[in-house]
C-alpha cells in the first residue's frame, strides 16, 4: 500500500487510507473534537488540534466542535464520518456513497471537498448509485453489476465511445429534399418540419450538416442538442451485458 507492506508495516499501511462508511459508526456520547482526537490515536498519530480545527473548519462543523454527537443534525453526522476519514492525512481515501440521504446543499458542498482533495493530490474511490455525482466528479468510471466488474475507463474516453449527440434542427416550414451531401447522416421528420443527426463518435460532424443546411438555404429556426450522460451510457452497458448472457 504506496510502498508500505501491509503485513509486517500493517500501521503504515493503514495510515495511508481514510474510509467513509455508509452509515454513522461513532460513539454519541462524545464531542466531534474528541472523536477526531481518538481517531487520530487509532493511527498512531499524535494529536494535533490544529489538524483537528482545520477539518472541522473544513466541514464546516467548528461550531459544533464541543456538541455531544448524538445532537448533531444527520447532515452534520456524514461531515463528521468524512472529518474522521481524513484526520490523519491519508493519501487514499474510500468514500461508500457519502451524500446517501443528504439534502441537494450538503451534497453540493461534500462534492466541493471532494474536489478539493483531489487538486490537492488525494487518491478518491467513490462508491455511489447517484450517476449524476459520477459523472460531476470522476476522472475514471468503474462499473459494477452482480459483483462483477464490467469495466474501468477514462470518463471523458468512455462518453465519447459510447455516448451520442441527437441534433434536432426544426425549420420555419416543411422543407424539400435534403442536399445529397446529407444522405445517410441526417433523419427527416415525417412532415418534413425537422431533422435529427445522431453524432457518435464525432461522425457525423453536426457543424457539418447545419453548414451544409445553410449553404443550400434551408430555413433552420431552431437547434437543439442532448448528449448522452453518464446514466445513458451505463444502461447500454448493462443492456449489452445482458444481451450478451442469452
Amino acid at each position: 500500500m504506496l510502498g508500505h507492506d501491509v503485513v509486517r508495516d500493517s500501521l503504515a499501511a493503514r495510515r495511508q487510507v481514510g474510509l467513509v462508511p455508509q452509515e454513522v459508526n461513532f460513539d454519541p456520547f462524545f464531542t466531534p473534537r474528541e472523536v477526531l482526537r481518538f481517531q487520530m490515536g487509532y493511527y498512531g498519530v499524535p494529536p494535533d488540534d490544529a489538524r483537528i480545527g482545520e477539518v472541522l473548519r473544513a466541514l464546516d462543523l467548528f461550531a459544533k466542535a464541543d456538541t455531544n454527537t448524538r445532537a448533531l443534525s444527520g447532515g452534520m453526522k456524514r461531515r463528521l464520518l468524512i472529518a474522521k476519514a481524513l484526520v490523519h492525512r491519508p493519501k487514499l481515501v474510500f468514500l461508500d456513497e457519502p451524500t446517501a440521504g443528504v439534502d441537494v446543499e450538503l451534497r453540493r458542498d461534500l462534492w466541493a471537498y471532494v474536489r478539493r482533495l483531489r487538486s490537492e493530490g488525494t487518491t478518491v474511490i467513490l462508491t455511489t448509485h447517484y450517476l449524476e455525482e459520477a459523472e460531476e466528479l470522476a476522472d475514471r468510471v468503474g462499473i459494477i453489476n452482480s459483483g462483477r466488474l464490467l469495466l474501468v475507463e477514462d470518463k471523458v474516453a468512455l462518453l465519447r465511445r459510447m455516448g451520442e449527440k441527437r441534433i434536432r434542427i426544426t425549420f420555419s416550414g416543411p422543407v424539400g429534399p435534403l442536399p445529397a451531401g446529407l444522405d445517410g447522416k441526417a433523419e427527416l421528420a415525417e412532415d418534413r418540419r425537422s431533422l435529427v443527426v445522431t453524432e457518435r463518435n464525432g461522425t457525423p460532424s453536426a457543424g457539418d450538416v447545419l453548414h451544409e443546411l445553410y449553404r443550400s438555404g434551408f430555413p433552420v429556426a431552431e437547434v437543439d442538442t442532448r448528449a448522452s450522460r453518464l446514466e445513458d451510457v451505463l444502461i447500454e452497458i448493462l443492456r449489452v451485458g445482458r444481451e450478451g448472457e442469452t
